[in-house]
Formats: structure tokens, sequence, C-alpha cells
């Protein structure tokens, strides 16, 4: 979406997204489908009802999970109710104030909020972190290879802040 002419979501735009997700689940052999969805503040609804609907139609047997700003799980906390069964804190790309948050989650040991401290989302092309969630979600800018993967796998996780 643009942020700079975002769009007027409607309950139509809504059923679209649960429809097209839900059409991606049925062709899987997963247990988990994650929704990556981000919005600006004035759309939250639009996505927890998104979210709600999805949950309502969505396999019992399968996990919904969603990715979230990482402000989302600190200070700009919102998602206490949505009806997803994972948030995924997306610990990369912060903004102008990365240093100071990746130094705040070291020293508290990762997302702390009640709905995001379960999973941690982190980029490929950034420093990981050594924090005590759980799963592990990591995205990459670039196709996914053995060899990237392999690399992934062997790089150190970061114990002070990044200088990116």
């Amino acid at each position: 979406m643009s942020w700079r002419r975002p769009p007027a979501l409607s309950e139509a735009q809504s059923r679209r997204v649960a429809d097209e997700l839900l059409r991606l689940a049925a062709q899987a052999n997963r247990k988990v489908v994650q929704l990556d969805f981000e919005v600006r503040r004035s759309q939250r609804p639009f996505l927890a009802r998104t979210i709600g609907a999805i949950r309502a139609r969505l396999d019992p047997s399968i996990a919904l999970s969603v990715t979230a700003l990482a402000s989302w799980c600190l200070d700009d906390y919102w998602l206490h109710q949505i009806a997803a069964d994972e948030v995924v804190p997306m610990a990369f790309r912060m903004g102008p104030a990365q240093h100071a948050l990746r130094a705040r989650l070291l020293q508290q040991g990762g997302f702390t909020r009640a709905r995001c401290g379960a999973a941690i989302g982190f980029s490929s092309d950034e420093p990981m972190m050594a924090v005590r969630e759980g799963r592990r979600y990591y995205f990459s800018p670039q196709a996914w290879s053995a060899a990237r993967w392999q690399a992934l796998r062997r790089a150190p996780r970061s114990t002070i802040p990044s200088r990116l």
C-alpha cells in the first residue's frame, strides 16, 4: 500500500484478503499460515476485523500467525484482543530509533508484551539479536538459497546494539 496515498479500506477488501489467505492455506500442507499486513493507526480496526474474519473461517487445526511492527509490541501496543494465534514482532527495519530499540530489546531480553513474546522476526540482511523468544522467523529481501540459509544459521547473534 502507498503510505502517501493510503487506500480507504472496505469490508469488500477485508473479505478479499481473507479469501486469498484461506485459498492459499487450503493449498498448503502446513499447520501455520501467516499474514504480513502493516497498517497506519487509523487502519488498525480494519486489520483487527480482517484477522478475526480469517480466524473464524480458518480450519481450527491451522494456526494463524500475524507479523507486527516492533512498535506495536513496545510502547504502541494494541494487539491484546486480535484473534491471531501468534504475533511475530519484526525486529528489523525499525526506523530512525532502531539503535535505541535494539538496545532496549537486548536489555529486556526481547519483547515482553503478553501477545508478543512467543516469536520474533529477523531479516537476513541485518544483525540478529540474542533474545529469549522461542520461535524465530527469518525474512530475506532476496530469494532464499541453501547457501544463504546456512550462512544465516552460522551468523553470530548481537549482544550489543549494531550500527547499520
